[in-house]
């Protein structure tokens, strides 16, 4: 059975990482899940840290995602967010897990899960890095083609054309340990 993961908001709209970690999914190396409020808060996240950014543009890339990957979304988690024992403003993550029978929760903000409200659920937390380094370790040829097909992806609509090394540039601030070993794979990748 393949391997599913909640996506919390907070790693959803950095958009390299966001785009590396579907890419990966799309490549079959997991599932992912999210829930209609998870999206929101990426959404309006994103617009608090950025006050420039074109919020409609963001929405319309969340719902082009989500057609994307139309089997990811979880519905009604609401009736157990309540009882929910981790950090309140991410019950709604937790619960949405459950619902969606996730694996595993891939988030930035960790403290906001503590092992204590996870281990009776038999749910992993990951940060992004982790994540990134297992679904790496478990299958190195999808997550390869998955950064190489991320860069075929770009250059488009008079957008900077990126290589597989600048995508890993550019994704080193959030995940520094996977982009090490992703570019020491792809060396000897490359070389073979």
């Amino acid at each position: 059975m393949i391997y599913s993961a909640i996506l919390d908001a907070g790693v959803l709209l950095p958009g390299y990482l966001r785009n590396t970690l579907l890419h990966v999914a799309a490549e079959g190396s997991y599932r992912p899940l999210w829930s209609r409020r998870i999206w929101a808060e990426a959404v309006r996240d994103a617009g608090h840290a950025s006050p420039g950014v074109d919020l409609d543009s963001l929405q319309q890339s969340a719902e082009s995602v989500q057609r994307d990957f139309c089997d990811a979304m979880v519905s009604h988690w609401e009736h157990l967010e309540s009882a929910m024992t981790n950090h309140p403003r991410y019950r709604h993550v937790l619960a949405a897990a459950i619902v969606g029978r996730a694996n595993g929760i891939v988030t930035d903000t960790l403290s906001g899960f503590p092992a204590s409200s996870l281990q009776p659920l038999n749910i992993d937390l990951h940060s992004p890095d982790e994540f990134l380094l297992e679904r790496l370790g478990h299958a190195p040829a999808l997550v390869l083609a998955a950064l190489y097909m991320q860069a075929a992806k770009t250059g488009k609509d008079g957008r900077v054309k990126l290589s597989v090394d600048d995508i890993l540039d550019r994704l080193e601030p959030k995940v520094p340990n996977f982009t090490r070993q992703a570019a020491d794979r792809l060396q000897v990748w490359n070389a073979g």
